[in-house]
């Protein structure tokens, strides 16, 4: 069995566990990203909402691609300096030596 085929009723035990601990699931919250180049992009459900289709997702402070590769995460990180730094100089350069 593969696992495109397996995961929905993956899916639905994590549903059932959920409700039995009371821990309900916000499906729009969760996302779907499909990675590498056979993919037959299914369509996942949970508690029958479709699950959305993400391109990329941010876990522990690191953006993901599903091309996986760092350029989005690098530009990112880059503005976020650029930032950064822009807010010191603003506020060093208004106080004297």
């Amino acid at each position: 069995m593969r696992d495109t085929e397996r995961l929905p009723g993956d899916l639905d035990s994590l549903l059932l566990w959920s409700r039995d601990w009371q821990m309900e699931f916000n499906v729009g919250k969760c996302g779907v990203m499909h990675l590498g180049r056979g993919n037959g992009q299914h369509r996942y459900v949970l508690d029958r909402q479709e699950i959305q289709r993400v391109s990329e997702h941010k876990d522990l402070g690191v953006l993901i691609a599903d091309n996986l590769k760092p350029s989005a995460h690098c530009v990112t990180v880059y503005k976020q300096a650029s930032r950064v730094l822009a807010m010191m100089q603003r506020t060093l350069s208004t106080r004297r030596r």
